[in-house]
């Protein structure tokens, strides 16, 4: 049994041609949420834990759900959102609108916590962003995919392990051991 992300398809497919032989019939493509399902994924963990939506111009988990829909990293950014609104909820347990513009929505509020971190760095390591993104992210000239690798932190200056350590400690990258070295990646 194999299990790779699609975006790392081709390259598994170009490094085992073999392997194409061999998925016949055994191949699973695991899609995306469709909407149905995203509404659940929003739902569900809200509801058990007592938590409402905010109603306004309209649901706030209907506005999630729609800015999820048929975006491919819709899980990651739906989980960071939903955990943000959860910290921002009223003391009635209300997921609110206020919050989820305060965070900047669906798409920016990775990004609005990632300036937050990046802003309490000295700037020396905010000067070694440029640095650490290099390392970390694989744009691949033949096509338009971006895809992040893990880099070993004993590559990196101190400056850029501070900034390294921010970004794990706020949940931008996570830090793991490979072949017994600390490495850092993307969440």
């Amino acid at each position: 049994m194999m299990v790779a992300r699609s975006d790392y398809y081709p390259q598994l497919v170009q490094a085992l041609p073999a392997l194409t032989a061999r998925k016949a019939g055994g191949h699973i493509d695991l899609l995306s949420p469709n909407r149905g399902e995203i509404s659940e994924i929003i739902r569900r963990p809200a509801e058990l834990a007592s938590l409402q939506f905010e109603s306004g111009e309209s649901r706030l988990d209907d506005a999630l759900r729609d800015a999820a829909v048929g975006q491919p990293d819709a899980l990651p950014l739906l989980q960071h959102t939903l955990h943000a609104l959860y910290e921002r909820r009223t003391e009635q347990g209300t997921l609110t609108w206020d919050a989820y513009r305060s965070i900047g929505g669906l798409e920016g509020a990775i990004a609005h916590h990632a300036e937050q971190v990046f802003s309490t760095l000295p700037v020396e390591a905010q000067d070694s962003l440029y640095a650490v993104l290099t390392k970390l992210v694989v744009h691949t000239p033949d096509s338009e995919a971006v895809t992040a690798r893990r880099v070993r932190r004993d590559t990196l200056t101190d400056a850029a392990n501070i900034l390294v350590d921010a970004f794990v400690t706020g949940r931008l990258f996570v830090g793991t051991l490979h072949d017994g070295r600390p490495h850092f990646g993307v969440v």
